[in-house]
């Protein structure tokens, strides 16, 4: 036999052995039902399809940059284009979108012509223990298919939202951060959950005046590994003659 015939006999025994074959971590694109084409689904978006190939089920998405760069506008735009093109056979997907920001009201709405008002849940929270409890639930339920978090910056912890000025809460928000972006990382490979993370970039006072990236992403370690897309938006600025 050749290695690769080698190969999958070796898996073949290792699927025997297994006393849970269904959970056996080695295998073809089949077994991890990795789809190709099937997978995507277009956002109507020349840019982003044509970057990352239209919007991707089961993955991590970042999408961050400076103040006002229309982050919101574009996942707000997304959902659009998704709940108003999917095929009339196709299940309605279902979006919680976590207004942390506070910023999603009627002004803001009307930017979306064809979003009807059951396309997506609104949930507006910011402290992240409570935001964590309702959301954990929801992905054990498997009741979510896209989770939208606007965004990471605005979000805070219960020591934090109650601390005095002379209170310290060092990497308070890191840490429930780590742990609950973990948790989004493993929905991801069981139940294809989409999470779509906004960030904005902020100056890194601790390299100010030295050696060391002047900008930082809030999100901590889990959401830089963890994440499979990561797209940068910038404001575009115009010259107009006086």
């Amino acid at each position: 036999m050749g290695r690769k015939e080698n190969l999958q006999e070796f898996i073949k025994q290792q699927k025997a052995k297994s006393k849970n074959p269904d959970k056996i971590k080695i295998g073809t694109i089949d077994t991890f039902n990795v789809g190709g084409l099937e997978s995507t689904v277009p956002t109507l978006h020349m840019t982003l399809d044509d970057l990352i190939g239209g919007f991707q089920r089961g993955i991590i998405m970042e999408l961050y940059g400076e103040e006002s760069a229309a982050k919101s506008t574009t996942v707000g735009k997304l959902i659009e284009n998704l709940a108003a093109f999917r095929p009339d056979d196709e299940e309605q997907l279902s979006v919680l979108y976590v207004d942390a920001e506070g910023t999603f009201g009627t002004k803001f709405i009307k930017r979306f012509k064809n979003l009807k008002k059951d396309d997506m849940i609104i949930y507006k929270e910011h402290i992240i223990e409570d935001l964590w409890e309702n959301v954990e639930a929801m992905i054990d339920a498997q009741a979510l298919d896209i989770l939208v978090i606007d965004s990471i910056g605005a979000l805070q912890t219960n020591q934090e939202s109650e601390k005095t000025m002379d209170e310290s809460t060092v990497a308070a928000l890191p840490k429930k951060l780590n742990t609950m972006i973990k948790k989004f990382y493993k929905a991801t490979e069981e139940s294809k959950l989409t999470v779509i993370v906004m960030n904005s970039e902020y100056t890194n006072i601790q390299t100010f005046g030295s050696y060391g990236p002047k900008n930082v992403l809030k999100g901590g370690q889990s959401l830089k590994y963890g994440k499979s897309v990561s797209l940068e938006l910038k404001k575009s600025y115009s010259k107009t003659n006086a």
